[in-house]
């Protein structure tokens, strides 16, 4: 009986379940669309922050925590050795450079302008679209 009820609430959860649910930003073209709703969300926000929206703010927040941990070269292994090199993990701290004055609604207009102007990036890793976009930034 338990066995048919857990049969029975997975496939109602499977088909109350809409495919926008279900996605995730893997391309430049996931990113540079929930980027482009962000970007209009941002101009005129009159409801609740939509799904792609807080897709895109969530991508870029995590990149954001990525470089700064590189800057900081606070991932673990990245001690130096005990001949005093950085580790096997350590980066030197080099990170990309990220305006510390930009908003979320101006990275994700540059996402968006970034896969406009760079095509090919759009069926690429959604990392190598940013990487591109704060590449050439200036005022760090």
């Amino acid at each position: 009986m338990r066995r048919l009820i857990a049969l029975a609430l997975m496939i109602l959860t499977m088909a109350s379940a809409t495919p926008a649910m279900a996605a995730r930003i893997e391309t430049g073209r996931d990113l540079s669309n929930a980027c482009a709703e962000a970007q209009a969300w941002y101009l005129s926000p009159q409801s609740a922050m939509p799904r792609a929206v807080r897709w895109c703010k969530q991508y870029l927040e995590g990149y954001l925590l990525v470089q700064k941990r590189i800057a900081e070269d606070d991932f673990p292994g990245n001690a130096p050795t005990e001949s005093g090199g950085p580790g096997t993990g350590g980066t030197g701290g080099k990170a990309a450079c990220l305006p510390a004055s930009m908003s979320y609604a101006q990275m994700a207009a540059l996402i968006v302008r970034t896969g406009e102007w760079n095509p090919a990036l759009m069926d690429a890793p959604a990392i190598e679209l940013v990487n591109k976009a704060f590449s050439g930034q200036s005022g760090c």
